[in-house]
């Protein structure tokens, strides 16, 4: 960290990232169990500097648009940029690479063949929720036809014990 570096909180990065306070929090605790180190002030509150909001920007993409789970999103990141502030860098972000092979499971045709899955899914979910709903209707009219056939032909009398 530079010493003249602007230091933001919680609430500006959230604002920031357009995320809430509890989503902010998610994601600092899933890349400090992987490692990285935020600054934290006298009173242990995080405070984030341009490095950790380009670093938390490329966590939201990865979690946002590529559907990555919190945990595979904070590795990524740490091993991709670094474990924080307090590490030596050379200030830079590393460019990424024209045929870079991807080890983590989540690789762009994943995604996709994912989200075809998904839409298939969804798809069919609304034809069983179409099909339960002509059942229900089917019932109830059976079961008004059964309780008319019944009570007409086989009315209920009151007797007297």
């Amino acid at each position: 960290m530079k010493s003249q570096e602007r230091a933001y909180s919680t609430k500006e990065v959230s604002h920031t990232l357009e995320i809430g306070d509890s989503t902010l929090r998610k994601w600092y605790l899933a890349l400090e169990k992987n490692g990285y180190t935020f600054i934290k002030n006298d009173r242990a509150q995080r405070l984030f500097i341009e490095s950790d909001l380009v670093k938390l920007r490329h966590f939201q993409t990865l979690v946002q648009q590529h559907n990555m789970q919190l945990e595979n999103a904070a590795i990524v990141v740490v091993d991709r940029f670094g474990k924080g502030a307090f590490e030596e860098v050379t200030g830079h972000v590393p460019a990424e690479k024209p045929n870079e092979n991807r080890s983590f499971p989540h690789s762009d045709d994943h995604i996709s063949k994912l989200l075809k899955h998904i839409e298939q899914q969804e798809t069919f979910n609304q034809e069983l929720s179409f099909q339960a709903r002509n059942i229900s209707i089917a019932s109830h009219s059976s079961y008004t036809k059964f309780q008319k056939v019944f009570f007409i032909e086989f009315p209920v009398h009151a007797t007297k014990i």
